[in-house]
């Protein structure tokens, strides 16, 4: 063979290794790519990058309006919108009311152990903005469940904003949710960890935890038509957090392990259906509060039924009465809740304020508040 025949020999070589890399002109991943593009050519919308993504895989979205229902089921993508969540919006139907949480769609859906990160992005309308459920495929490997990050993301006028229902891990950071007909946050089960969240105008509660884990730090809850956290046989974590102008309560802990510090609970408000708006609601719980504030609620700053509080370095004042302590006789709420009667209790642990005396526990004979249940 002549030199020049090697050479064109090896040429093709060359190429034909280089279109196998390189896939084919109808929209299948090549194996250099480190990204796929929204739109193009071979991703027109948001869902076929996702379908045609391999596990791992960064998908970036131009600005602009995506009239889409996401589906992430079974691989990890990061998808990625822009630095200003206003650019980039995935815009949905009205929400059809609250529907039951297992009934409802939200406009990005992660399912049976999808996740990843979802950064940049406006989420507007839908049952909810942000749903996730199921197990990951392996997790009867032992393995443990996926995890989703979201940050720098803004959702508004969704039936809920978050509604978490999976054992996987889930992270919110630096984004805000607004003007929600349901519950800002609903998380039924699994682990959430959330800082720099903003909820304000929740049709129903602001955060709402349930069978689960969360931390919270730097979050701000405010003028909800319900609490703005409420806790339910759950452990959960306040810190550096603000909770403002919601109806019953601002902090309200059913059968739950709360502790908080640096947290202010203040201006919560009563209305003609709920008479409480007190600051801090512990119900059948065991509370620990450092460095937290009670203060211009509609009622009690705290008010301890059945639980044990543990209170130190706290304020109370300008409420109603600073400090109330109720027992809750057996079978309350329902036969077996509680199983017997309970008496509440607090610890001093020192350096506490209240209004003109020595924070004296008040009792006074109100029922406590009827549970809260997701629908």
């Amino acid at each position: 063979m002549t030199r020049p025949d090697r050479l064109i020999q090896i040429t093709v070589v060359f190429l034909a290794v280089g279109t196998a890399l390189a896939g084919n002109a109808n929209g299948q991943t090549r194996s250099t790519d480190r990204f796929l593009r929204v739109p193009s050519s071979a991703y027109p919308t948001i869902q076929s990058a996702i379908d045609a993504a391999p596990n791992g895989m960064k998908i970036v979205v131009a600005p602009g309006t995506y009239s889409e229902t996401l589906l992430v089921q079974g691989k990890i993508i990061h998808i990625r919108g822009s630095e200003d969540p206003s650019q980039t919006t995935i815009a949905g139907d009205r929400p059809r009311g609250i529907v039951p949480a297992n009934a409802a769609v939200g406009l990005v859906n992660y399912k049976n152990g999808g996740g990843g990160t979802l950064y940049g992005f406006r989420l507007v309308g839908g049952d909810a903005g942000i749903t996730g459920r199921g197990l990951r495929g392996d997790r009867a490997a032992g393995r443990e469940a996926l995890r989703l990050d979201i940050r720098n993301v803004e959702i508004s006028g969704s039936g809920r904003g978050i509604l978490w229902d999976s054992p996987a891990a889930i992270v919110v950071s630096n984004s805000k949710i607004s003007d929600t007909w349901g519950n800002g946050v609903s998380l039924l089960q699994g682990l959430l960890k959330s800082s720099y969240l903003t909820i304000v105008d929740a049709g129903q509660v602001g955060i709402y935890v349930a069978n689960a884990d969360a931390t919270f730090d730097n979050v701000v809850s405010g003028f909800n038509a319900s609490a703005g956290f409420y806790i339910y046989k759950s452990h959960v974590f306040i810190t550096d957090s603000s909770v403002f102008d919601n109806v019953v309560a601002g902090v309200w802990a059913v059968h739950s392990d709360l502790t908080a510090y640096g947290t202010s609970s203040y201006a919560n408000k009563a209305n003609d259906v709920h008479r409480f708006g007190d600051g801090w609601v512990i119900l059948l719980s065991n509370a620990n509060l450092d460095y937290c504030v009670g203060s211009a609620n509609d009622r009690a700053g705290l008010s301890n039924f059945g639980g044990h509080v543990a209170l130190s370095n706290s304020e109370f004042s300008s409420n109603a009465f600073d400090l109330e302590g109720e027992d809750v006789p057996a079978n309350f709420f329902a036969f077996g809740d509680p199983a017997s009667d309970t008496d509440f209790s607090f610890s001093n642990g020192g350096n506490n304020t209240c209004d003109g005396d020595e924070c004296t526990v008040e009792t006074t004979g109100v029922e406590a508040p009827a549970p809260v249940v997701e629908p």
